[in-house]
């Protein structure tokens, strides 16, 4: 037997209610999007303040308090990527042209070619600092009991402090010269790094501070050199077969 068909009206919620856009239920909307709500201010004080407690929590009872860093990561790359876009940086990319042209040999590149690439690809040349620079922090405090994938993460925090630093000072490039600023931004970085290390995993005063820098410059060297031959690489061959 055939039932007969019902047409069911549809129920409105007259109850619901919908707020007025104002400029702060847009924050709230860019905030949900990055999931910056959960613990992402928490993670910040303390990936500026107190990075070793940061790491702690993280790896142990507090992860999920906490930012992902590597969203951070994708965060404030973002940010430190629209820092060189909004400032004047030309200088520093023609300084870092100039050491790939002698490094590998090769002449003079086209005019904006170095620019152009590391603006294009950012991101990925600077999280290559990532697993270079963890290897060597794993290999010199090796004895601390720390994997390679928890240093990972310790360089991963680094490298948004390293993003922060780029945002604060890339403000200054308009009125003092690009090259003053990297040396701001590389020591800055050197004693984030370093105070953080340290904080973190807390070994002798002297010979922590010693095998910190070591492992720094040490990674910093094989970074910069594995990167200028990437780099070489691809231009060269984007010349060669693309010219």
């Amino acid at each position: 037997m055939k039932m007969p068909r019902r047409n069911y009206p549809l129920v409105v919620n007259d109850q619901r209610k919908v707020d007025r856009i104002t400029f702060s239920t847009i924050m709230a909307t860019l905030l949900s999007a990055f999931n910056v709500e959960r613990g992402f201010f928490y993670t910040l004080k303390l990936l500026l303040l107190r990075p070793g407690q940061l790491m702690q929590l993280y790896l142990w009872e507090g992860r999920y308090i906490l930012y992902s860093p590597f969203r951070l990561l994708l965060v404030t790359t973002a940010l430190s990527l629209f820092s060189v876009y909004l400032f004047d940086w030309d200088q520093g990319f023609q300084n870092f042209q100039k050491g790939v042209e002698d490094g590998q040999n090769m002449g003079k590149l086209a005019p904006n070619a170095m620019q152009n690439l590391v603006l294009e690809w950012y991101n990925l040349f600077l999280w290559l600092f990532i697993p270079i620079m963890a290897v060597f922090s794993w290999l010199f405090f090796f004895k601390k009991g720390y994997n390679y994938a928890e240093h990972l993460v310790f360089q991963t925090f680094h490298i948004c402090q390293l993003n922060i630093l780029t945002l604060g000072f890339g403000m200054l490039v308009p009125w003092v010269s690009s090259g003053l600023v990297y040396l701001i931004i590389f020591i800055g970085s050197v004693v984030y790094y370093t105070f953080s290390l340290l904080s973190w995993l807390k070994p002798k005063p002297l010979p922590g501070l010693l095998l910190s820098l070591l492992g720094y410059v040490a990674g910093y060297f094989f970074y910069f050199l594995f990167l200028s031959t990437l780099i070489g690489i691809i231009l060269t061959f984007s010349q060669r077969y693309f010219a």
